[in-house]
């Protein structure tokens, strides 16, 4: 018997799919992070690792093109949900911190990000590496992973047979907690900021020979800076809520596949 036995090849195949769909929104795995190579052979690694101990069938060489066309759509589709359901809470931190450096007056300070072949805010990336830097230090992919061989439990490889009814509605719902999650986030920096632009506003009409221009930009960035140094020691609990929101999401999500 070979190494690798044709039929274990065709049972990793289906679940090598799904955890490759599904690293495509891993917030670790995704994007330009991780060089494309990388994500392939993490996969296989993983779904030779699984593909004995999770139920399901392999593939077939009786299969027709339609029926296995179907079968590894259906694995992306699961892959794909599980993996959205996270990324929208990182996108709604990186929101946050887009708002608030849009309110310090950062929106011409811009970096290239080469993971998404686009300019992003820095302040916005600051947020997103603090959340991602937090996801790692409580051990949150240990909890994803576990997830997605979870998923093999619900619906086995190839076992995919569409969502039930109410899963699109889901999804907006979870995608709208990602704006107040943004909201929360950058609310107390934009109070504060613009508090101090009525401030500096009220300024430059009692004192018009004033530049204003010059003195109330430094005082926004520093004081939009101090906002964001204060919140850190309580924005831990934040994203610990967030994170839990994202499982919880991940868990639904199965739930509507069986």
């Amino acid at each position: 018997m070979g190494l690798l036995p044709l039929d274990r090849i065709m049972v990793a195949v289906p679940v090598f799919v799904r955890l490759l769909a599904f690293f495509y929104f891993d917030p670790l795995l995704g994007g330009r992070r991780v060089p494309f190579q990388a994500k392939v052979a993490l996969a296989l690694v993983f779904a030779f690792m699984i593909s004995q101990a999770v139920p399901g069938r392999g593939l077939s060489v009786d299969m027709g093109a339609v029926e296995l066309a179907a079968s590894i759509a259906g694995e992306v589709m699961i892959g794909l949900s599980m993996g959205f359901m996270v990324r929208v809470v990182f996108a709604g931190i990186e929101m946050a911190g887009q708002v608030l450096g849009f309110q310090m007056g950062f929106s011409i300070v811009n970096v290239l990000d080469q993971t998404r072949d686009g300019q992003v805010s820095i302040t916005g990336q600051f947020f997103d590496f603090m959340a991602v830097i937090f996801y790692l230090s409580i051990n949150a992919h240990h909890f994803l992973f576990r997830a997605v061989v979870r998923s093999f439990e619900a619906v086995p490889a190839l076992g995919f047979m569409g969502f039930r009814a109410g899963f699109p509605e889901f999804i907006i719902a979870h995608t709208g907690k990602m704006l107040v999650l943004a909201i929360v986030l950058a609310a107390p920096g934009i109070v504060t900021l613009f508090l101090l632009n009525c401030a500096i506003g009220l300024m430059a009409r009692t004192f018009p020979q004033m530049n204003i221009f010059v003195i109330g930009f430094p005082i926004t960035v520093m004081a939009g800076l101090m906002v964001v140094l204060t919140c850190m020691p309580f924005m831990g609990d934040v994203f610990i809520r967030a994170f839990d929101t994202a499982w919880k999401a991940v868990d639904s999500t199965i739930g509507f596949m069986s």
